[in-house]
C-alpha cells in the first residue's frame, strides 16, 4: 500500500480482509471493506453437489451400460431388503 500513494479504497472480494493490514490503512486514510455472506449459498450448493456425486458416482466419465445399470440397482434393492 505504501506504494500507491492515491490509494483510497481498499476491497477484499471474500468473507474476510486478514490479508489486508488495516492497520496501516487506517491510519493513511484508506477504506477498507470485504464482502461477507456473498458466497454462502454457492458453498453449501457445491458441498450437496459433491455429496451427491459422490454417493451416485456420477463423476466417473463413462455412463453405465443398461444391463450393468440393472444389476446395480438389484444389488441395492436386496441390500436394502437384507438390512430391514
Amino acid at each position: 500500500m505504501a506504494k500507491l500513494p492515491k490509494l483510497e479504497f481498499v476491497s477484499s472480494f471474500g468473507v474476510g480482509y486478514d490479508n489486508v493490514d488495516v492497520k496501516y490503512a487506517a491510519a493513511h486514510g484508506i477504506t477498507v471493506t470485504n464482502t461477507p455472506d456473498v458466497l454462502n449459498e454457492e458453498v453449501a450448493d457445491t458441498a450437496l453437489g459433491l455429496l451427491l456425486c459422490t454417493v451416485a458416482a456420477v463423476p466417473s466419465g463413462r455412463p453405465l451400460h443398461p444391463r450393468r445399470q440393472m444389476a446395480a440397482a438389484r444389488r441395492t434393492i436386496r441390500l436394502s431388503q437384507s438390512a430391514a
